[in-house]
C-alpha cells in the first residue's frame, strides 16, 4: 500500500477517488486516501482527480504522493477565467509561444510568452473555446492536439493578420492581431490537415527536393562534359548514354572519370527513390476513394490525386467551384475603378506545387485531346483555336478546378459525355 497525499487550502471542499473495475466512484472524505500498490490503478486516480480540479476551478491545490505520480501534479492560477474566455489567440513559433486570452467583452484579460511545455499545460485547463493561429509551421500539430481537448481551431492565412498589427512588430502585438483578424466577417479560415493528409503531403515534400536534386545533378554533368566537347539530347534516356560515353571516351581523364562515376551514381539513387515514392502513392491512391474518384477526371493521375486530398481533404468548405479556383490562384486578377473594370493574367495565389501539377495534368491532356469527340475535348480544341495552346493550357487547368471540386462535393467519379 502507498498514499496519495492531497493538500488544500483552508474552507476548500475537495474528495476521494477510488477505482472500483475500471470506474472511478466519488465520496467526501477527511483525512488520506488510501491505494493500493497498482501503479496504473494510482494514475486513473490521480488523473480523474485532476480532471474534477479543472472543471470545479479548485486553486491553490498540490499533490504529494509516490511511485511516479510526479508528472501529474496540476497547475493552475487563481487569474484564470475560464468562463469568461471567448477566444484564444496563439503566435506560435519553435519554444516559446504568445497566448492572447480575449474576454466576451473583446477585452484581453492576459497577453503571456509561455514555453513549449507550459504551452500545452495552459491551454488544457480551458474549457472547450475557439483557438485561433497562423497557419504556419507546426500549425497543424497543435490544430490537431487542442481539437483532441475539446477546443475549435481557425487557422488564418498570415497575410490577413498583418494588417490589424498595431505599433511595433513583436509577439504580443502579433498574437493581439491574430484575434482581431479572426473576428472579421468576411475571413477565410484554413482547414486543420488530419494525420493522412500531412502523411502524403510529407512523401509529396520529400518527392519534390528530390526531383529538384535529380535535375541538379543532371545540369551539373551536362555543364561538365560540354568543358570536353560531349553533348546529348535531353532527357533522361540521352543522359544516360551520354554519361556512359564519356566514362569510355578518350577525351576525359581518370581523375574526372572518377567523379563522374560518383555522380552518376547519386543520379542513380535519387532516381530509384523517386519511383519507392510513387509506389507508395500509387499503393495510398488505389485504396482511398476520393483519390481514385479524382482519378477519373482526365489529366488528374497518382501525383496530382494524392496531392489535392492533401492540401483540400474535404471540399466541402469552399461553398462554390469558383471559390475553389480563387482559392487555387487559377482565376483572372482584377483591377476596378469605378465604371471601369480590367482583366489580368491568373492571381497565382495559394499553393504553388499544387497548380503546377495542375498546369502540368492540363497540359499532357491537352495534347491527347486530339482526335476525340467529348464535350471536354470540343471545349479544348476551341478555347485553344480562340487563345492559343498557352492559354487554353491555364484555362483547362482552372476548368479540372471546378471538376474538382465537383467530384470531391458530390462524392461522384467524373464522366465525358458525348457531343
Amino acid at each position: 500500500m502507498s498514499d496519495l497525499f492531497i493538500d488544500a487550502p483552508s474552507g476548500t471542499n475537495f474528495k476521494a477517488f477510488s477505482c472500483v473495475e475500471g470506474f472511478v466512484k466519488v465520496s467526501n472524505i477527511n483525512g488520506n486516501l488510501r491505494l493500493t500498490e497498482n501503479l496504473e490503478i494510482q494514475r486513473r486516480i490521480a488523473k480523474s482527480i485532476i480532471e474534477v480540479m479543472r472543471w470545479t476551478h479548485l486553486t491553490g491545490v498540490t499533490m504529494r504522493h509516490f511511485h511516479g505520480l510526479k508528472d501529474l501534479k496540476p497547475k493552475y492560477s487563481r487569474s484564470v477565467q475560464v468562463q469568461d474566455c471567448k477566444l484564444i489567440s496563439v503566435d506560435l513559433a519553435k519554444s516559446v509561444f504568445q497566448v492572447c486570452v480575449i474576454t466576451e467583452s473583446n477585452e484581453v484579460a492576459s497577453n503571456k510568452k509561455l514555453s513549449r511545455a507550459k504551452f500545452i499545460e495552459y491551454i488544457a485547463q480551458y474549457q472547450p473555446t475557439t483557438i485561433v493561429m497562423e497557419a504556419c509551421y507546426s500549425a497543424n500539430y497543435f490544430g490537431r492536439l487542442f481539437e483532441s481537448y475539446g477546443h475549435t481551431v481557425n487557422l488564418i492565412p498570415a497575410q490577413h493578420v498583418k494588417p490589424f498589427v498595431m505599433g511595433n512588430k513583436n509577439d504580443a502585438n502579433d498574437a493581439v492581431a491574430i484575434g482581431e483578424a479572426s473576428q472579421r466577417p468576411n475571413i477565410t479560415f484554413v482547414k486543420v490537415k488530419s494525420l493522412q493528409q500531412q502523411d502524403v503531403q510529407s512523401l509529396h515534400r520529400v518527392r519534390e527536393w528530390r526531383v529538384k536534386a535529380r535535375t541538379g545533378i543532371s545540369n551539373q554533368i551536362r555543364g561538365l562534359l560540354s568543358e570536353y566537347g560531349i553533348v546529348a539530347t535531353r532527357g533522361a534516356a540521352g543522359l544516360k548514354s551520354l554519361i556512359h560515353e564519356a566514362l569510355e571516351s578518350t577525351k576525359t581523364t581518370l581523375m574526372f572519370r572518377e567523379e563522374l562515376a560518383s555522380l552518376l551514381e547519386e543520379y542513380c539513387d535519387l532516381d530509384e527513390r523517386i519511383k519507392q515514392t510513387d509506389n507508395r502513392l500509387t499503393a495510398y491512391a488505389n485504396q482511398e476513394e476520393s483519390c481514385k474518384r479524382l482519378m477519373s477526371i482526365p489529366g488528374i493521375g497518382v501525383i496530382n490525386a494524392t496531392a489535392i486530398f492533401s492540401a483540400v481533404g474535404d471540399a466541402k468548405h469552399f461553398k462554390t467551384a469558383r471559390d475553389f479556383a480563387v482559392w487555387m490562384g487559377l482565376t483572372p486578377k482584377q483591377h476596378a475603378s469605378g465604371q471601369k473594370s480590367m482583366m489580368g493574367g491568373i492571381t497565382k495565389r495559394g499553393d504553388r506545387y499544387l497548380r503546377k501539377q495542375l498546369v502540368h495534368g492540363a497540359r499532357a491532356y491537352q495534347h491527347r485531346a486530339n482526335g476525340k469527340n467529348g464535350r471536354y475535348d470540343q471545349w479544348i480544341k476551341q478555347v485553344e483555336a480562340r487563345r492559343g495552346k498557352h492559354k487554353a493550357c491555364v484555362a483547362l487547368a482552372h476548368k479540372m478546378a471546378r471538376v474538382i471540386w465537383a467530384v470531391l462535393t458530390k462524392e461522384k467519379s467524373w464522366e465525358d459525355k458525348p457531343v
